[in-house]
C-alpha cells in the first residue's frame, strides 16, 4: 500500500466523522499540517501516530498488509 492509500482512508475518516484537521490535530497534540501531509502522502505517520489519529477519530484500526477499519463508532449505520 503506498502512502497515499493510507492517506485517504485517514482523510476520507476524518470527514466522514465530521472532524476538521484542527480538531484532529488538537486531539492528537500534534500541528494541522502534519496531518495535511499524512493525507496528501507526503509523509507517512508512524504506527504510533495512525492508533493515535484512529483513536482519536473513536475507531478501531487493524493493521495487517492493508489497513482495515474494523468499526468506527458514530458513522450511520455503526452499531456502538
Amino acid at each position: 500500500m503506498e502512502k497515499k492509500d493510507y492517506g485517504k482512508i485517514l482523510r476520507q475518516t476524518r470527514k466522514d466523522k465530521g472532524m476538521t484537521l484542527t480538531a484532529l490535530a488538537e486531539s492528537c497534540n500534534i500541528h494541522w499540517r502534519t496531518i495535511q501531509n499524512f493525507e496528501h502522502g507526503l509523509h507517512t505517520p508512524s504506527i504510533n501516530r495512525v492508533e493515535q489519529m484512529f483513536a482519536a477519530l473513536n475507531c478501531d484500526l487493524v493493521l495487517q498488509k492493508k489497513p482495515i477499519i474494523q468499526s468506527c463508532k458514530g458513522l450511520e449505520g455503526e452499531s456502538e
